[in-house]
């Protein structure tokens, strides 16, 4: 396939950009909200398979955000390992992105939630480059699949 090579290099670094987004949103939730310039709510007792814990509703979230891109960096580690026979699995971090970018879209445009929204459109523009970046190499790899010269059809 041609520019396999490139677009796999481009895979690995989509990778490491899942993972460092995905460990900040798992281990530093709170920074999200501080350089949004977010107040954080009062924590909520929470009982999840017996294990109590005490957070605000937003944390938890972010996290539960932060562990979905972590797997987005695992799947996207196995495309750009098997790109003819696995890039179906790109599907799963483009539709999170834009998940995700609706969010900040929606942020943006509501007037219920004040935030910075210089941060605000930083992640969407992060998040909106990471779908189109997703959907060329979906498209790449679905063209030349049909291409004479490859092998898996």
């Amino acid at each position: 396939m041609k520019f396999q090579r490139f677009f796999q290099v481009v895979l690995l670094v989509a990778a490491v950009d899942c993972l460092v987004y995905g460990l900040w949103a798992l281990f530093r939730p709170e920074g999200v909200f501080e350089w949004l310039q977010f107040a954080t709510h009062k924590a909520i007792s929470w009982k999840l398979f017996k294990v109590q814990m005490e957070s605000a509703d937003e944390v938890l979230l972010w996290r539960t955000v932060g562990v979905l891109l972590l797997a987005h960096a695992a799947l996207v580690i196995l495309a750009a390992w098997r790109p003819r026979s696995l890039f179906s699995l790109l599907w799963v971090p483009l539709i999170g992105r834009g998940l995700l970018l609706g969010l900040w879209l929606w942020l943006l445009g509501s007037e219920r939630v004040e935030m910075a929204r210089s941060g605000l459109w930083l992640l969407a523009g992060h998040d909106g480059a990471m779908l189109i970046l997703f959907g060329v190499v979906l498209t790449w790899s679905w063209l030349s699949r049909g291409s004479k010269n490859s092998p898996v059809r």
